[in-house]
């Protein structure tokens, strides 16, 4: 048990020095680049993250459930390999295509490092893959170094080549490297990667078969999930301006940082705990709610005054020309708020066996997203776009966290 806390005190705390050293550059950045160029960043790692997803057909999670480390190994190849041909095939159809792809998604804006795209694929899903061989062989250190190193390397690219005037290209080298430096860092000793690139047809094929349900399932949740994170700037990117995106994915990633680092920890924390009652048959509901009721006396005047002040930090620490990023952070956060106490409590399904109806939730939300954010379009107007999704956001996040309270309930019920 004490070695699970120091894994997961590792891990949490890689994650947020990371996270936070990326926060306090933020300043520097906002000042170094563009507003475009951070929208077309945004555009271009938001398409990497979806294909990311794709690119290891989601067997990396398979890792962990080997018995056996060959098996485990068998597993980490069977990613490289599907890996390799995805990124490949995807390199093949933008050399042949790019232009074309580009004017039909009306992404014109990425013409000039779209090419980036294959090899950041491939680079990202060889990391993903990597964590999960280095968890299975409880190496959490260099998991813990690959976030840590990822985290500070993009910061100090960033920064430095935008004081080399290098614009959009240089955020995007800094990106690319920033993995690959950081997984390379992690592969430094040969006990490391031994048992890895010995490519055994049979077992291969083996441990596809036995595993095939993760590219069935959980590829397509996981792809659902991307996508609804992504969506506005994928579908908006094609329609208004890269600096409206830049605008307002500043605002995204101020808003939603803070709120991601808190609520990957209480998830840590509450969940460990319902866990463990629900194994013993005991009830939650009272911890639970006294639980919830801390963080919203606590959380609730601090939303309403960082309403108020907001536009003036924003102009403060990050300079006039992002003030636009204030009003789409004032429009987001009734969102932002019951994201909180939603994520806070996002393993619910899975204790409870609930993980269809979730997926279902996923969709539901995703759909209206969509429409919201069209209907935005219709009207040519960026602000009412932001609105309408911040609107039906904010009514399915709800709906989800009054879910997971009445799956609380019906448990409390069996007790």
């Amino acid at each position: 048990m004490k070695e699970l806390v120091r894994n997961s005190v590792t891990l949490l705390s890689a994650n947020a020095i990371s996270q936070g050293i990326a926060f306090v550059v933020l300043p520097v950045i906002a000042r170094l680049y563009s507003p475009e160029e951070l929208g077309i960043l945004s555009l271009f790692l938001g398409i990497e993250g979806i294909l990311s997803v794709v690119a290891n057909g989601k067997y990396e999670f398979a890792i962990i459930l080997a018995k056996e480390k060959q098996r485990a190994a068998d597993t980490f190849n069977l990613c490289f390999l599907i890996n390799t041909v995805f990124s490949f095939s995807l390199l093949v159809l933008l050399l042949l295509g790019a232009p074309s792809i580009l004017k039909t998604l009306h992404y014109e804006s990425l013409k000039d490092v779209v090419y980036y795209l294959p090899f950041f694929v491939f680079v990202v899903a060889f990391a993903q893959a990597s964590t999960f061989w280095f968890n299975y062989n409880n190496r959490f250190s260099l998991t813990a170094r690959y976030c840590l190193g990822q985290g500070i390397t993009n910061s100090g690219l960033k920064v430095g080549l935008g004081f080399l005037k290098a614009g959009l290209t240089g955020l995007i080298w800094a990106n690319f490297l920033s993995h690959l430096f950081a997984i390379l860092s992690c592969f430094t000793r040969k006990e490391t990667w031994k048992g890895l690139f010995h490519f055994n047809k049979s077992n291969i094929l083996s441990v596809a078969s036995q595993h095939r349900k993760f590219p069935q399932y959980t590829l397509p949740h996981s792809f659902v999930n991307m996508l609804a994170s992504n969506l506005p700037i994928l579908l908006l990117s094609g329609y208004f301006g890269m600096a409206e995106i830049g605008l307002f994915s500043m605002g995204i990633t101020i808003g939603f940082r803070p709120i991601n680092l808190l609520s990957n920890s209480l998830d840590q924390v509450i969940s460990q705990k319902i866990a463990e009652k629900v194994n013993k048959q005991e009830s939650i509901w009272a911890n639970l709610f006294q639980s919830l009721r801390k963080v919203f006396l606590v959380m609730l005047p601090l939303f309403i005054l960082i309403y108020f002040l907001v536009p003036v930090i924003i102009k403060y620490v990050l300079g006039e020309r992002w003030e636009q990023s204030a009003f789409y952070i004032q429009i987001l956060m009734p969102w932002f708020f019951f994201a909180l106490f939603a994520a806070s409590l996002s393993s619910m399904p899975s204790i409870f066996g609930k993980q269809r109806m979730a997926l279902i939730l996923e969709i539901l939300l995703i759909a209206l997203r969509f429409i919201a954010l069209c209907t935005g379009i219709y009207l040519n107007s960026f602000v009412w776009a932001i609105i309408l999704f911040s609107l039906v956001s904010t009514i399915v996040v709800a709906a989800q966290l009054i879910w997971y309270l009445l799956l609380v309930k019906k448990y409390e019920q069996s007790c």
